[in-house]
């Protein structure tokens, strides 16, 4: 099983903030910090347009 460090979740949100759901990106788990950072700025290109706010960030996972 391989070890899951990081998470990327990214949220859209519409105009006013009141309505937020989680994106579909292709690839969400990582094996380190830095591997997701990296992916970060690509993901934000996938979503592009499906909400009117995104904000895209990667958590640690505590194993």
């Amino acid at each position: 099983m391989e070890h899951i460090a990081a998470l990327l979740l990214v949220i859209g949100c519409s105009n006013s903030m009141a309505e937020c759901r989680e994106l579909q990106v292709p690839v969400s788990v990582f094996a380190t910090a830095d591997e997701c950072t990296a992916e970060r700025p690509f993901a934000m290109g996938d979503v592009q347009g499906q909400a009117q706010h995104i904000v895209a960030k990667c958590l640690a996972v505590d194993p």
